[in-house]
């Protein structure tokens, strides 16, 4: 027999997966929107190219120059337990200029 608690927490469960199920549905309905609204749909997946260099590239860099910042302002320092050769400044500056190339190059070749 399930108790009061048991079904409470089942239904907290479930609304806490309201907001992600929310996102999901707004991230696939818009694209699905505009690919139905184009004539030419390699325009939308030029965009979906470039979404991916900006998630791959950008996003996890920025989230690393920041957090090192924030690390550094917080405890003094911007080394942690997880650093490693990876977390490097050379190594992340190298990452972001290895994607800003990226990017440009893939849109040279494109409108050429």
């Amino acid at each position: 027999m399930r108790t009061t608690q048991g079904r409470e927490e089942n239904r907290m469960s479930f609304l806490k997966n309201i907001p992600l199920s929310g996102f999901q549905f707004i991230g696939c309905f818009f694209p699905v929107i505009a690919a139905s609204q184009m004539a030419d749909i390699s325009f939308m997946l030029l965009m979906v190219g470039y979404a991916g260099f900006v998630i791959a590239f950008f996003i996890p860099i920025a989230l690393q120059i920041k957090s090192k910042a924030v690390c550094g302002q917080i405890f003094g320092r911007s080394k942690t337990v997880y650093d490693s050769r990876i977390s490097r400044s050379d190594f992340i500056y190298s990452a972001l200029i290895f994607g800003i190339c990226a990017t440009v190059l893939s849109t040279i070749t494109v409108f050429l």
